[in-house]
């Protein structure tokens, strides 16, 4: 989900999980940490977190493994790219980052100041 960092909720994805769904996909959405209680890199393990349960528990949900992707919206894009490009994201079929900022040096660092 997006919110920069800070202040969305998961919850507010719920549409786009239902309309997915009726398409046929599985879909979790996934709550992470957020600034200033957790910085980017436990938001991205709180993204790999999921990602790991949602592999080990699959078959229970009648869920292929080895077509995982991760969608995400603003911030939760940046998320789901930086989880790809880890070793969370092993295994990935692929990544949606939706409106979501991926050059972003200077923006980190007026985060660090504020």
């Amino acid at each position: 989900h997006g919110g920069s960092w800070s202040h969305s909720r998961h919850w507010m994805y719920r549409l786009v999980g239902r309309r997915l769904a009726k398409r046929g996909f599985a879909t979790a959405v996934v709550g992470y940490g957020q600034y200033p209680t957790s910085g980017v890199h436990e938001m991205v393990e709180d993204v790999g977190a999921a990602l790991s349960w949602l592999r080990s528990d699959a078959g229970r949900h009648g869920v292929d493994a080895s077509r995982i992707f991760l969608l995400g919206h603003s911030s939760g894009g940046h998320l789901c790219a930086l989880t790809a490009l880890t070793g969370g994201g092993v295994g990935l079929s692929g990544i949606a980052a939706l409106s979501s900022p991926m050059d972003i040096a200077d923006h980190y660092a007026w985060e660090q100041g504020r």
